[in-house]
């Protein structure tokens, strides 16, 4: 059983050792980029979980979400990037199937590159109003992926202006907790 008050990482473990579960009566909706191609397979409480298929090659320009996301790797050949990342990025490859990545904050600019075989993995997902949980094809800020993906995020433009609102505030928040926190560490 889902408990709500679990981390997204707790809840990316909890998915991915009982065997990705998926609900069908999601799956009736497949989101299309220019780049990829994904389902919603699983959604209880604040999660949300959304099955991904990248095309061989593709590149996803840096962009951010207004939910906390981290992945669970499937497949494939994949190779990340993120704001205010500790170590170097490295491919990720079949040997690495089931990693859960660290959680990304909402607001946190990431990007990736895919390899010639394409990519498969779960991006999972805590949203701080589950009514709104959606593909995060739709749920996106940055350049649009093509003009498929360009056509798909036209049709919401009073939820990105709030949106855009949450996220601006949550950055805000970490980059003032990390001042407080530097400004304790030199009192110390």
């Amino acid at each position: 059983m889902v408990n709500p008050d679990w981390t997204l990482n707790q809840f990316a473990f909890w998915y991915r050792d009982n065997n990705y579960p998926h609900m069908p009566e999601l799956m009736r909706s497949v989101f299309f980029t220019d780049v990829s191609t994904s389902t919603l397979v699983y959604s209880s409480g604040p999660f949300l979980v959304e099955h991904y298929l990248m095309h061989p090659d593709a590149m996803v320009v840096p962009h951010t979400h207004p939910f906390e996301s981290c992945s669970i790797f499937i497949g494939g050949l994949l190779l990340g990037t993120r704001q205010g990342a500790s170590q170097e990025p490295r491919w990720m490859t079949d040997a690495d199937s089931g990693a859960v990545t660290e959680p990304l904050p909402i607001g946190t600019w990431h990007a990736f590159k895919v390899g010639p075989q394409g990519a498969v993995f779960c991006v999972a997902s805590r949203w701080d109003t589950p009514e709104q949980k959606d593909s995060a094809t739709r749920k996106y800020f940055g350049m649009p992926l093509g003009p498929l993906h360009a056509q798909s995020l036209a049709g919401d433009a009073a939820w990105r202006a709030a949106a855009r609102q949450q996220i601006f505030t949550a950055s805000a928040h970490r980059r003032t907790t990390a001042r407080e926190s530097q400004t304790n560490s030199h009192r110390a």
